[in-house]
């Protein structure tokens, strides 16, 4: 829809190492994304912001200059126009962006980060002597005061052979707004 009141909005995210002028031609992605009104992509190499479009979105991006790779873009529909705002972007790896409460079913804006952050070791961190998760968890204290915050993109975590899940739990999905996911327990033991 071209218009709304309250809604909800439809967010992807995806890792596309380097090949964001491909995956805009890709008719299978684009297929995937058709619905979606804020897209992240993540991990791209971006030079120039004309070299890339997407038909009925606007974009922001973050371009790495001492880095050939990382990076963000979030495209959002022009509907959105009125109702987000890009806030700031940070450490060349994260957009965040501000969604109005006008839309929201909430009664808080939403605080949105597309995130990219390098994995340990990785060049970005001795190029720009700055810790991301540092800067990210700064920006989260910021933000939550001002309404509720969202975290999407690659964080790079690395688990091993560990779950990526937690063991033993029917975490309902529709009181997460309730929930204190840092200090969650199982609910199954």
């Amino acid at each position: 829809s071209d218009k709304c009141n309250k809604c909800s909005l439809n967010v992807c995210s995806w890792n596309i190492s380097k090949g964001v002028l491909r995956k805009l031609k890709d008719k299978e992605f684009l297929m995937e994304i058709k619905n979606c009104d804020i897209v992240f992509l993540n991990e791209c190499l971006v030079k120039c912001p004309t070299e890339f479009e997407l038909n009925g979105y606007d974009k922001k991006f973050v371009y790495r200059e001492k880095c050939n790779g990382g990076g963000v873009i979030v495209f959002y529909r022009k509907w959105l126009n009125p109702y987000i705002e890009v806030l700031n972007c940070c450490a060349n790896s994260m957009i965040w962006l501000k969604i109005s409460n006008v839309i929201m079913f909430d009664s808080k804006d939403l605080y949105l980060c597309a995130i990219y952050m390098p994995p340990d070791n990785n060049v970005f961190y001795r190029k720009y002597d700055l810790d991301v998760f540092e800067v990210l968890q700064e920006q989260i204290e910021h933000y939550s005061v001002l309404g509720n915050i969202a975290v999407i993109g690659d964080l790079n975590g690395r688990i091993g052979l560990e779950n990526d899940f937690i063991m033993q739990d029917n975490l309902n999905i529709f009181n997460c707004n309730e929930t204190d996911l840092l200090n969650y327990e199982p609910d199954l033991l």
